[in-house]
């Protein structure tokens, strides 16, 4: 078998670089007979052979898919490449001591190669336990012990499996990530536990080899899984940012607005090139909508084009906009606007049914087909934005006495006391008005 074949090699390496090591250090003290450059030049030849045999045994092991991927699956593999990386060190310590050497440094160069030697000596020490606790060095004596090296490392990724997946669960109960973004992180737990059990039956076959490729092919997909999981960890906690972001501007723009009467309203958004002061605040809510919608497919370009788009018009907008004391318009109307709500609780679910009726007698126009509602929280005695319903950004007309529903789903809502708020304006005069309702949750 290959494994077994690689323990015959790997001791008599072992056997031969203890002994090159062994010797170096003490033939220092063997040239009394030789001049310093000679006993420099002898000891560097004897260190750089020492060298290019282990690197090229450090080599062989990280060139064997079986032993690497046996070494993943125990989670070794760090610790390999980690003290391997080690004889970087030692080379360079070789080639100072050979600059030294050509200076006729003689002292200098003799302590860089003592000083490489010993690297290369705990390097070497440090492989050799590496692989004798991942069994490949020290032959087990009945061959159903061979497997069982990977057996363990295959129950370990079998065990890494459930964590994820118990993770994946609890994130799709608190809403971090849709039961879309899981279906594919668990397709690809699904075949990695798959590979496991094919493993396990190599195993039982005595196809140590087999079972090793198993493991790793295994033990990739569950890395690449756990990636995947981070980074949607990473977009619903930026998704969410965004969405807060969209609130607080929201407020302050509702807040805003609703102070200006038509005379502001032309003098300010005439110039911006707006006729309604819900179409300034449709394209910026569009535009945060673009920048969510681009960072959940990755285009940072878009993302960035759509936030450097936003501060624009933001700015622009503030520019032009100094809080006065303006006339309210001449014209007699009155602006009546009746919400009515209804509550229907299951399980995380709440369903909220909002109906507007215009009680006045002039015609009401609101911002987009959601009625420019927002559902706010009270906490601490405080309203809070809570969620903003998604709705097609276009005017909706309510003629007087006319009604208009909508349907709001709200998931997992924390219970406590609650309102809808509608915002419209005149038709005539765009004036602003404002509705209200409060319900509790359950």
């Amino acid at each position: 078998m290959v494994i077994k074949v690689l323990k015959k090699m790997l001791v008599a390496s072992a056997l031969l670089m203890t002994l090159l090591i062994s010797s170096t250090i003490t033939q220092t003290q063997a040239f009394k007979g030789l001049t310093e450059e000679e006993k420099a030049k002898r000891i560097l030849e004897i260190a750089n052979k020492a060298y290019e045999r282990i690197t090229a045994h450090v080599n062989n092991i990280a060139g064997n898919e079986t032993i690497m991927n046996l070494l993943e699956g125990l989670g070794l593999k760090g610790y390999f490449i980690g003290n391997s990386s080690n004889l970087e060190e030692a080379g360079n310590l070789l080639r100072i001591a050979q600059q030294s050497l050509n200076s006729g440094d003689y002292e200098e160069a003799i302590s860089k190669v003592l000083e490489a030697m010993g690297i290369m000596r705990n390097v070497f020490i440090n492989i050799h336990k590496i692989l004798k606790q991942a069994g490949v060095i020290k032959a087990p004596e009945k061959p159903e012990l061979q497997a069982q090296g990977i057996l363990v490392a295959i129950n370990r990724s079998l065990e890494r499996i459930k964590r994820l997946n118990e993770t994946i669960n609890t994130l799709i109960s608190q809403l971090k990530i849709s039961e879309g973004d899981a279906e594919e992180i668990e397709g690809l737990l699904n075949q990695a536990k798959n590979l496991l059990n094919r493993g396990r039956e190599l195993l039982e076959e005595g196809n140590v080899t087999g079972a090793a490729h198993k493991l790793g092919e295994a033990n990739r997909l569950i890395t690449q899984a756990h990636v995947t999981l981070k980074a949607k960890i990473a977009e619903a906690r930026m998704t969410e940012r965004l969405e807060g972001f969209r609130l607080k501007i929201e407020e302050h723009l509702n807040r805003t607005l609703e102070k200006l009467n038509e005379t502001a309203i032309g003098r300010i958004f005439g110039p911006l090139g707006f006729k309604h002061k819900w179409e300034f605040k449709h394209q910026i809510m569009g535009l945060i909508e673009n920048a969510t919608y681009a960072w959940k497919f990755n285009n940072k370009l878009r993302f960035r084009n759509s936030l450097e788009e936003l501060r624009g018009k933001i700015k622009n907008f503030m520019s032009a906009y100094t809080v006065k004391e303006l006339p309210s318009s001449t014209q007699s109307e009155n602006l009546n606007l009746k919400l009515e709500v209804a509550k229907e609780v299951k399980r995380n679910q709440a369903t909220i049914h909002v109906k507007a009726t215009n009680t006045g007698d002039a015609t009401l126009i609101f911002p987009n087909g959601a009625l420019g509602i927002v559902i706010e929280r009270n906490i601490n005695g405080q309203w809070r934005p809570y969620y903003t319903p998604i709705s097609i950004q276009m005017l909706i007309k309510l003629n007087p006495e006319e009604s208009r529903a909508i349907f709001i789903k709200l998931i997992n809502p924390p219970e406590g006391l609650y309102r809808a708020v509608a915002h419209a304006q005149s038709e005539q005069t765009l004036t602003s008005i404002t509705a209200t309702v409060e319900f509790t949750i359950p």
